[in-house]
């Protein structure tokens, strides 16, 4: 900031896992490998799913626990909900734990939530990259 202009030593480096050349090499060796394989009708989603390997399914993997959870936090809540009604024999210890586990669930799928935005996000940023490097290879 107090130099007013930027040099390549103030900007960070690039991860390793998001490395053009790593990622288009690739990209590149499967999708000559499909064009081999089929050579009338070569896929670039079969091309894009070796480069990625099993990736997307383990984060789709991910909304399994934030469903469950978000089917279980509202049964919680009902359970919760007879501690108010007139003559209820619920303890207080019990409700405060219902109350407790409604929001430690709430925390949990948020948690998990997150890490599916992100991981889908650097999943898709290196499919980006990928297609980029062999469009630009291409051209």
């Amino acid at each position: 900031h107090k130099q007013g202009t930027l040099d390549l030593t103030d900007l960070y480096d690039i991860p390793s896992y998001l490395d053009a050349t790593k990622l288009t090499d690739k990209l590149e060796a499967n999708w000559f490998d499909e064009m081999k394989r089929s050579p009338q009708k070569p896929s670039l989603v079969r091309a894009t799913v070796r480069t990625l390997g099993w990736t997307p399914l383990l984060i789709g993997l991910l909304l399994i626990p934030i469903s469950l959870l978000n089917i279980i936090q509202p049964l919680i809540l009902t359970f919760l909900m007879n501690f108010f009604e007139p003559c209820s024999t619920m303890s207080n210890w019990t409700a405060w734990s219902l109350a407790i586990s409604i929001v430690c669930i709430a925390f949990c799928a948020s948690f998990i939530g997150h890490q599916n935005i992100y991981r889908t996000i650097l999943l898709g940023l290196e499919m980006r990259i990928a297609y980029s490097g062999l469009i630009y290879r291409k051209v």
